[in-house]
This record gives structure tokens, sequence and C-alpha cells, in this order.
């Protein structure tokens, strides 16, 4: 990887022989020993053992310091809870500091695979993964209150170990997540505390722009925004994983009661002087920044809520909680406007619908004046009509879809160590059935035929994606997205259990060769994935022909090193497939 390092992010010697200290100590040693199993061998193969002054292994401090750079550059927007232009690896604690390289080290194999460190990246974060969290559990700054960088840590390992990692890792996160909740709740970052409005006003004008007086307080301001945005991300983990996974919300939305994230110019900054100069402008001077629940509320009434991507993320994960709650007949005086009725019989799914609808229109139309998207800025060509895209279609299906039932119904056996019995299969195959005949599950395939066209014809859908090495196979590999391979492969799931849920299977070979593939791929989602609305698939036929696309996914989980979303994905897609070639799965 040849890169030039930015200034402020190199590792020193003294802090990389700290990480491998860490690493090789006897916490990393028990984990090894006793919970690993066959990883052992792999690990001392690839990176436990050899030259570590070799700048091509694995955990060399060249490659450490590639993997922090990966982590701000294919991470770190999506999830902004870190302060960049005043982050110094130095300095920070060596546990924040393992948790941002496991998650460096899976998005760098991303985009750099094919090295030695890049396929050694493939099983090094996992690694890291296992070993810290008991490292994490050892030091008091996870104890109530529990210190900022301890919350950030364990945010951004257990996003890790819910997206990228192993099956193993993915349920560990799912288990201490409550924990996690529990730790920020009890710091009150989701209420504020009474001097935090104080410091969203500068400094006297008459101090001067540079100073202990300007940089204290930047630095007290970093840290109230930097609390504030963990909560967010404790919200967003908590609302968008319980959406895709089927687990249960810890967190309400009422419950988050500070204002949304400052914009990306003030975050951004690289001093208290800019950040003051930014204040004092006509536009933000005297500026009440809105609540979160404020926003929720303007959202769903449909009218205009400006903010940055961040925000836009987080008032998506709150419309996702509230459908969540909705499921449970949970909306009542809540404060964010008229939902009616809750439950299965209740009206909310309508106005959740307009909601979403009013959540893509402020994303497209109310970016704030002369800030470039995270999504415009990694390269040439990418465009956040993209990732605004994916989302909207992602937040209709959710509402509209149970997905752990559709992988039910796929023939998955067990989800968490549950086994699925043969009455609770049947049961499954039941509800499916009623919801395919239902408008609830026509909306759900009808946005996730769209979606599906978005990403695998994005030329045809007139969107630049970035993440595509052709016209027709989407690359894991290389889509920076954290969210989007889960719901591409959930998008795939709605369109087969719908059509198989009416139609049955489809008994049609499909194409042999991959050109054949394409064009049937291409035919499929021209007929189906460009419908007025969601009303006119009522009357099609021959949906259920979607083996090309299951192939055509399958492949491309199939060549990810994120284990618990490859292995997830390629056998639930490849019993789709059997599915459809023959109407039952094999014993």
């Amino acid at each position: 990887m040849n890169r030039d390092l930015e200034t402020g992010f190199a590792l020193a010697e003294d802090k990389s022989r700290e990480l491998l200290n860490l690493i090789d100590s006897d916490v990393f040693k028990f984990t090894r020993d006793n919970e690993q199993g066959p990883f052992t061998e792999q690990a001392q193969r690839m990176f436990l053992v050899g030259d570590r002054e070799d700048q091509d292994h694995p955990l060399s401090r060249i490659m450490m310091q590639n993997y922090l750079l990966s982590y701000w550059e294919n991470f770190s927007d999506q999830v902004p809870i870190l302060h960049r232009p005043t982050f110094n690896p130095d300095t920070a604690p060596v546990i924040l500091l393992v948790a941002m390289i496991a998650i460096g080290a899976a998005t760098f194999n991303a985009k750099y695979s094919g090295s030695r460190a890049a396929t050694a990246g493939m099983c090094l974060p996992n690694y890291l993964a296992w070993g810290v969290k008991w490292e994490m559990f050892r030091d008091r700054n996870f104890r109530a209150p529990a210190s900022l960088w301890a919350l950030q840590a364990s945010i951004l390992l257990e996003t890790y170990e819910a997206l990228y990692s192993t099956g193993d890792l993915h349920e560990r996160a799912v288990i201490y997540h409550p924990s996690t909740i529990q730790l920020v709740r009890w710091g009150r970052s989701l209420v504020g505390t009474a001097g935090d409005s104080k410091l969203w006003t500068s400094p006297p004008a008459s101090a001067p722009e540079t100073g202990d007086a300007v940089d204290g307080w930047w630095h007290r301001w970093i840290t109230t925004e930097a609390t504030r945005r963990l909560a967010f991300a404790s919200f967003v983990v908590d609302s968008i994983h319980s959406t895709i996974f089927g687990n249960s919300s810890i967190m309400t939305f009422h419950e988050v009661r500070i204002p949304l994230p400052c914009d990306d110019e003030l975050w951004n900054a690289t001093s208290g002087a800019e950040v003051r100069r930014s204040m004092a402008r006509p536009m933000t001077a005297g500026a009440k920044r809105i609540t979160f629940l404020e926003a929720l509320k303007r959202t769903v009434a449909g009218q205009l809520v400006q903010t940055n991507d961040f925000g836009r993320t987080i008032l998506l994960a709150g419309l996702l909680n509230v459908s969540f709650h909705g499921n449970r007949g949970d909306l009542q005086d809540r404060g964010i406007g008229n939902i009616e009725g809750t439950g299965v019989g209740g009206r909310w799914r309508p106005d959740m619908a307009k909601a979403i609808d009013s959540w893509k229109r402020n994303s497209e139309h109310t970016r704030l004046p002369g800030l470039e998207s995270w999504q415009m800025a990694y390269e040439a060509g990418r465009c956040v009509d993209s990732n605004i895209a994916f989302l909207h279609q992602f937040a209709h299906m959710a509402i509209h879809t149970d997905f752990l039932e559709c992988q039910i119904f796929a023939g998955a056996k067990q989800f968490m160590g549950k086994k699925v019995d043969a009455a609770s299969r049947w049961e499954i195959e039941s509800t499916m059935k009623s919801w395919a005949q239902s408008a609830k599950g026509r909306d759900a395939a009808f946005h996730a035929l769209c979606l599906l066209r978005s990403v695998l014809v994005p030329e045809a859908s007139g969107i630049k994606s970035h993440g595509f090495e052709s016209r027709l196979t989407y690359s894991v590999k290389t889509d920076t997205l954290i969210y989007r391979p889960w719901v591409v492969y959930l998008s795939a799931l709605a369109v087969w259990s719908y059509a198989f849920a009416l139609e049955g299977p489809s008994l049609v070979p499909p194409p042999y060769s991959k050109q054949g593939r394409a064009e049937a791929v291409v035919d499929y989602l021209s007929r189906y994935g460009e419908l007025a609305s969601p009303v006119a698939l009522a009357t099609m036929k021959g949906l259920n022909y979607n083996t090309p696309i299951l192939e055509v996914l399958r492949e491309a989980f199939i060549t990810t090193s994120w284990e618990f979303l490859r292995e997830s994905s390629a056998l639930v897609l490849g019993n789709c497939i059997k599915l459809n070639a023959s109407g039952a799965l094999s014993s």
C-alpha cells in the first residue's frame, strides 16, 4: 500500500512496542490457548511469528499505521465519534487503538487484497478482537461512570464484531451490547448535562484567536461534542443492528434528548480559533441546534430538517427504532407527532413510509451549504445518491419485513444457538405466504427490487456507485459503505421470499455462462425493478425466476473475508437456489 502517512498519524516506535506488548500479553495468550481452537495455528503462522521489522509483516509498525489510515479513510466518517484533528495515536489508550486497527485491517483487506499483509489481515482483526475484549473488562475505565475513550472503544469493537467478524464474535457483540448501552446511560450522555449549553458559546470576542483560553475552551467543546456523538453512535448501532440481525432493540428513541451533531465544518476544524470564526458567521451566530427528538418529529411531519450525513443516519436510525416499537404496540405519547395506531393492525406503517420518504427528500435537498458529503470524498465517480438510495429502500423494506422469518423460510436451521424446530418452520411458512399476499409483502418486494437494480445495474438507475468491478459484478471487497453488503443480501432474500411464497420454485435452470447470467439479471431487473409502485407487482408473474441474481450475489459474498457475512449469505442464498430448482432442500 503505497501511501504517504499524514502528519500526526504516524506511530512512534514506543507506541508500536506498546501495542505489540499487549498483543503478546498473557490476556491474548489466554484467549489464544483457551478459546480460539484451530485459529491458534493459523495465527501463529501468519502474524505471531516472523520478523516484525519486515515492513510487509502484518504486525509491523508500517502495517499498523496503514490499518489506522484505513480506519480513517474507510470507516471513521460513517461513525464519526473520534475527533481526527486532535487525535494522536501516540497518546491514545492502547485498547482504543487495537479496536481501530481491527476495523482498519478489515477494511484495508477489502480494498488491497493479494499481499501477504492483506491476506493475514483476513484473520488478524478477529484475533485482535478476541483478546482486547477481555483487556477491556480488566480496565477500570470500563466501570461506571466509564471514560469517554472506553465507550468509544467498546462501540467500535462491537461494530467490528457485528459486521466484519465471525459468527462467535457476532454472537458476543449481541450478548454484551446491553452492557455498553447501560454504561452510556449511566454517563448521562443521552440527556446532556447542565453545563453543556455554555460550551456552544464562543469565548469572549476580546480574547485572542490563539492562546490558552481558546484552546482550553475548544478541547472542552470537543469532549462535549464527542460525548454526544458517542451516545448517537450507540443509538445507531442499537437500532440498525437490531433491524438487520433481528436482535431486540435495547434503546428507545424518546430517551435520546440531545442536539443533533454539529456540522462538519466545526467538527473538522483544526483549531479553536477556526471554530470561533465559524460560530461568529451570520448564518451560524445565534442559531439554536435542534434536538434529535424535535428533528425526528419534523421528519415524521414532512418538514425540513437541515443536518449533516451523520445526522441523517441518526434520523434514519430513529425511524427504524420507531418502527421496532410500532411492531410491539409501544408508540403512544412519545412526542414525535401523529403516528396513528400501533401493533399488528395499526396505521403506523403508512405513516412511517411517508416519514421515510420525507427523510429521503431532506437527505437529497438540505445538505449544509459548502460542505462536501463524506460519500463524495473517497473517490471520483462516487456520489451521495448511492448511500441515500440504498438506505431509503432498506428502511422501507424494514418496516414491512421480518428478515429472520425470511431466513427461516429459506431453510436456515438455527439462530444464535437456537434450533428451528418443525412446528416453528411450518408456522413461518404459513406466515410468509400470508405476508406475500398482503400489501406489506408487495411493498417490501418492490423496494428490494429497486435496491437490487440500483446495486447490480447502477448505470441504468442513474447512480454512480463505487464498489463495482463491472456492470453486473457486485464486489463486497471494495464496498466501503458499512451496511450495504448486509442490506444487499437481505434485499435478495426478500425478493426470493416474496416470489417463492407466491409462485413456488421456478424449475427453470439458469444460464450456464457468466454472460448468460448477466443478461438474465438485466432482463429480470428491467422488468420487475422499474415498476412505478408496489401495486403493479400484484399482477406480475415470473418473479420466481430469480436464480441468476442469487448466483451472482452468492459468488460476490463467497469472496469476502468477513466470515459471518460470507457464511450467512452463502448458506441462505444457496438454499434459495436449491429451493428454486426443486422446491425442497436436501437433508
